[in-house]
């Protein structure tokens, strides 16, 4: 199957519009493995409704600027900008380490969240 490129239409709310000059720049994707420790991160901000939030990867091409997760790339020699939108890391024991997770007896339920 071959995919074709799509170009957005200009923005109808916006006053000015931009093209390339040229093509646009390439951008590859790539994707690294690791064995994790955890898939769960714990949040104590005011900010976001949920307390966990199951992570079974790193870094996200939905390209959010305003993203809590972005600074941790830097932690792995990767920028917090477009690496973590093409430097993906999968957490490849992810399902062993929610399942151990789940089984555990914890006291009381808490809102969670699958990063999307």
């Amino acid at each position: 199957m071959s995919l074709r490129p799509v170009a957005n239409p200009p923005n109808p709310f916006a006053t000015e519009a931009r093209k390339w000059l040229g093509p646009p720049p390439s951008v590859s994707v790539e994707v690294y493995e690791e064995r994790a420790k955890s898939i769960l991160s714990e949040n104590e901000s005011p900010d976001i409704p949920f307390r966990w939030s199951i992570n079974p990867y790193r870094g996200c091409q939905h390209a959010c600027a305003y993203c809590y997760a972005r600074p941790t790339h830097e932690y792995l020699g990767f920028g917090a900008g477009t690496d973590f939108d093409t430097r993906l890391i999968a957490k490849v024991n992810a399902a062993d380490l929610l399942r151990a997770k789940l089984m555990k007896k914890v006291g009381g339920a808490r809102a969670s969240t699958f990063r999307a």
